[in-house]
């Protein structure tokens, strides 16, 4: 086929579909929120779709609207957890993307769920997320196997993914964090693994202060025993602490430049507190 071009001015509007990496993200966050959760979304997909038969599956709500999703979160019990419906059966379709985000999650929930697929799915890589999830308690299915089979009860700790595979891994293990508890339901600092990266070369820290998204609020012990062991291998701490604003009795907020350090960054803003993120206003303060 021969075909002729010419030079000629362009026109017209092209209207750019959702975006499925952050539809994913979102419609699993409203489900777990405790709250109910509108969320603009004008186009989907197959693949959003399937997070979205999944999560209902789950037995989270989620209705099709004309500007995106109306979610009501899967129900809660009466420690304000979310209770997932037991045995579900969560068809994936030919996601990975929502077979690598929803494994941790439903690792979580501990409703003992089964995931499946189709096409090329059961192919798809899960190490080293697989192998991390059972280091945690979680009891899976054999690789390349569906439905998979999700049992046991996936506990709080130390999870480490490189960073050099894929982000969907970090994302699903993000949004089961909040799920987790530790036997004395608490999270703690590991300063061990903190001088681990740092005998590694690691010259900055950086940390959410307090911790989002566990809620935690570091003492003044905890911080002050952080920046002497920073201040050790001369490495410095960037602190974020747009959530200060957000601490309640008992806990007390600390700030990081209220303590004894060198290489200290204050991260702040408004636009948590007052809702102001239009602004685009923020403030570093450094020592």
């Amino acid at each position: 086929m021969n075909v002729t071009i010419t030079p000629a001015r362009l026109e017209g509007t092209v209207k750019a579909p959702a975006s499925k990496s952050e539809a994913h993200r979102l419609l699993i966050c409203a489900a777990l929120s405790p709250e109910t959760c509108d969320i603009d979304c004008d186009t989907t997909s197959q693949d959003i779709d399937a997070t979205a038969e999944c999560l209902r599956a789950l037995g989270a709500q989620v209705t099709r609207t004309r500007l995106g999703f109306h979610v009501v979160p899967i129900p809660r019990d009466e420690t304000g957890s979310p209770r997932a419906r037991r045995g579900a059966l969560l068809d994936c379709g030919e996601s990975g993307s929502t077979l690598r985000f929803l494994l941790p999650v439903a690792a979580a929930l501990a409703c003992d769920a089964r995931l499946t697929g189709h096409g090329r799915l059961p192919e798809r890589p899960l190490s080293p997320l697989y192998e991390e999830l059972v280091a945690h308690g979680s009891e899976l299915g054999p690789k390349g196997i569906m439905p998979l089979s999700v049992g046991g009860s996936l506990s709080a700790g130390r999870f480490t993914i490189a960073g050099n595979v894929s982000s969907q891994y970090v994302s699903g293990l993000l949004m089961a964090a909040p799920l987790l508890r530790r036997v004395d339901g608490g999270y703690d600092m590991d300063l061990a693994a903190v001088e681990e990266q740092l005998q590694a070369g690691a010259k900055l820290m950086l940390l959410c202060n307090p911790h989002n998204p566990v809620s935690r609020v570091w003492t003044k012990d905890e911080l002050s025993a952080l920046l002497s062991l920073l201040n050790r291998y001369g490495a410095a701490l960037v602190s974020d602490e747009i959530h200060a604003d957000f601490v309640y009795a008992p806990n007390t907020f600390t700030p990081a430049l209220s303590l004894q350090g060198e290489r200290v960054i204050s991260l702040c803003a408004a636009s948590k507190t007052f809702n102001l993120a239009g602004l685009q206003q923020a403030s570093l303060l450094c020592r």
